[in-house]
């Protein structure tokens, strides 16, 4: 195994999802989150099979989510807030309350936000949630790397 970084594609990053489906701790990179992102968008077209692939992968996509929040150094719990802002202001707009159109425009600074959160570089030293990656992914540390398989 080598100290250079490693580039991950789109079958990598899929294997990762899978292997790491219900890990919640450790970090996940920019091209590990976003590639997954971009299958399961592109997956979630196809009618029928579609929505059930995004029904079975939405616990992986909530650990994935979280991992790459820790990577940037923020709690896999924040992925939390955009939703909680979203419900409100649903809440808000079913009740009829004028003040709908101000949660609609937090929200959609929340999600902005988030997104920003999740586009960022990773750390590039170790934080609470795991060691930096030495690659691309924090898998290759422990020998799994998916290109052997």
């Amino acid at each position: 195994m080598t100290n250079e970084k490693q580039n991950i594609d789109m079958v990598m990053a899929i294997k990762l999802f899978f292997i790491n489906y219900l890990n919640f701790s450790g970090r996940a990179s920019r091209a590990e989150f976003w590639w997954v992102y971009l299958a399961l968008t592109i997956i979630g077209f196809v009618p029928l099979v579609g929505i059930f692939i995004q029904l079975v992968a939405s616990i992986g996509l909530i650990s994935l989510t979280s991992r790459r929040l820790q990577d940037v150094g923020f709690s896999g719990w924040y992925q939390l807030v955009p939703y909680s802002i979203l419900s409100l202001s649903i809440g808000l707009s079913l009740a009829e309350i004028s003040s709908s159109p101000f949660a609609i425009f937090i929200s959609v600074i929340a999600y902005i936000t988030f997104i920003v959160f999740l586009a960022k570089p990773s750390i590039g030293e170790d934080n609470q949630w795991g060691k930096k990656n030495e690659h691309s992914t924090s898998n290759y540390s422990l020998g799994n790397n998916p290109k052997d398989w």
